[in-house]
């Protein structure tokens, strides 16, 4: 049997599944780019060497190695260049939506006062900006799907950091469009918890 454009069904089908695997290979691609970064967030000198699952420090964080201009000021935080060179324990994503990966390095562990990190977020260009966070040697990435999201639901669309509560602390950030930066908000305990006496 012949359909009108002179093709069997059966060559038309293959034709139709040539196609339809070539735009799921395309958005895969595209979709990589926004979730994964781009080759642009190379320019900044960091590269990931372990990814997430490894267990540092006892957290599970990546390590990046690599290089920053003196503008990132490092020191702020207690690293050195060649503790940045040697691998510090980071995060990596997508903290400000601009499709580009941007990067948590955090301080020694308990060597820095208050456990602090330092946020590099990154353009098509270089470092657009970085902040230090204080109480950060617990944090981990806040995703969107985790239960404890819904007590915020200001915050449903912007990357956040969490650190879970024990005993009495419970830190959270949140990215603020507006400052282009992470603020801290007050953790919300979950039902039922009791405080450590």
């Amino acid at each position: 049997m012949r359909v009108d454009n002179g093709y069997s069904p059966s060559l038309l089908l293959r034709k139709m599944h040539k196609i339809l695997i070539s735009f799921v290979v395309i958005l895969n691609f595209l979709n990589c780019r926004q979730a994964c970064g781009t080759e642009q967030d190379s320019k900044i000198g960091i590269k990931i060497v372990e990814e997430p699952g490894e267990i540092r420090s006892n957290r599970a964080y990546s390590t990046c190695k690599g290089t920053l201009p003196e503008s990132a000021k490092l020191d702020r935080v207690g690293l050195t260049k060649d503790d940045l060179s040697s691998g510090v324990d980071c995060i990596f994503a997508d903290f400000d939506g601009n499709g580009i990966k941007d990067f948590l390095l955090f301080g020694p562990l308990y060597k820095s006062k208050d456990d602090l990190a330092l946020a590099i977020f990154n353009g098509t260009k270089g470092i657009l900006r970085t902040q230090v966070l204080a109480e950060a040697g617990h944090l981990e990435p806040f995703a969107k799907d985790d239960r404890e999201r819904k007590n915020y639901p200001k915050f449903k669309s912007v990357y956040g950091f969490i650190h879970l509560a024990q005993g009495d602390i419970g830190i959270v950030y949140f990215y603020d469009k507006n400052s282009g930066l992470f603020k801290k908000e007050k953790y919300i305990y979950p039902p039922h918890y009791e405080e450590a006496p």
